[in-house]
């Protein structure tokens, strides 16, 4: 069987030519809606039948938690999209840290227990870094429904930085280590990673979830 024109086109195109991000944004956006959706209607019954049927409020609950989860793996399949080609640069934690649990505590989110070794280092990573550590706070707090507060100590190791983020969780730990595994559903967290060219490690203790990184610092100069 002879190939046509678009068929031949087709299979000499390589595959980098064709970008993901567009694909991915649309799929996002159809997703969400529906998701949104099925948040309002689970919030609703609860409401209503809170007092009425517990197996049902139970159900509610569950279903939160489902979308909850779907929202963040969405949201970790394009960190991966967001680290195409980005350049590495210094990020100082101690900032970016400080200035997010002060927000937190202004929106009465939650509160973060930060403890920063000083002096510590700048760290050297892909420019979404930001919105990777944020990535991370969110999974606890949206994906593992963790009780206040969420614990973050970052500390000098060797030529490195280990940032550690853990918390009391009130969602099923191995639900939660599936998400945040190695092969993870999108891989996000561990892209992110392997650019950086840093080691994750995640753990859970009963009802704890630990997530451990370290992290290279900026290069000294001699």
């Amino acid at each position: 069987m002879q190939s046509g024109p678009l068929t031949q086109a087709t299979e000499q195109a390589p595959l980098e030519s064709v970008s993901l991000e567009p694909v991915l944004r649309h799929l996002s956006h159809e997703l969400r809606q529906p998701l949104s959706g099925i948040e309002a209607i689970a919030y609703y019954l609860d409401m209503v039948l809170n007092d009425a049927d517990p197996e049902i409020t139970q159900h509610c609950v569950r279903l939160r938690r489902m979308v909850q989860q779907a929202n963040w793996v969405l949201n970790d399949a394009a960190l991966t999209l967001a680290l195409v080609s980005a350049p590495h640069t210094p990020f100082c934690l101690t900032t970016f840290f400080t200035a997010l649990g002060a927000r937190m505590a202004a929106h009465e989110e939650y509160t973060l227990d930060l403890h920063v070794a000083d002096p510590l280092p700048s760290a050297w990573l892909p420019t979404p870094a930001p919105r990777f550590f944020e990535h991370m706070i969110a999974f606890l707090r949206d994906v593992g429904s963790a009780l206040d507060p969420i614990c973050v100590l970052a500390i000098p190791e060797d030529d490195a930085i280990r940032v550690t983020i853990h918390a009391e969780t009130t969602t099923d730990t191995e639900e939660l280590m599936r998400l945040v595994g190695d092969p993870a559903p999108a891989g996000g967290i561990h892209a992110f990673m392997l650019a950086s060219t840093g080691r994750f490690d995640a753990s859970a203790s009963d009802s704890r979830l630990t997530l451990s990184m370290l992290l290279p610092a900026v290069p000294q100069q001699s």
